[in-house]
């Protein structure tokens, strides 16, 4: 019999670091710091984003009036996907 690792079932584990507000004033953009495994495929709206070899990446977020939605997309090195779905928002 073959034994399967327990991680081929998991699906990856992201976080953001970095903001720890959601709400912002007097900014056009925002730098979103994230952390998640070093073998995973990080995506932000489509756009493939690199993480360093401890699986932290950066993004910067432009921000206008009212609710920003941040979607990160995270596919681990197992092929299992993790979304992860956070909104900013630019106050007056």
């Amino acid at each position: 019999k073959k034994l399967l690792s327990c991680f081929a079932f998991l699906h990856p584990k992201v976080e953001i670091l970095s903001p720890d507000t959601d709400v912002f004033k007097n900014q056009d953009r925002v730098r979103i710091v994230g952390q998640t495994e070093k073998e995973a495929v990080v995506k932000i709206f489509g756009e493939r984003i690199y993480q360093n070899d401890k699986g932290i990446f950066n993004y910067d977020l432009p921000l206008k009036q009212g609710k920003n939605t941040l979607n990160i997309e995270v596919i681990g090195a197992n092929g299992k996907k993790t979304t992860l779905k956070k909104v900013y928002i630019l106050v007056e």
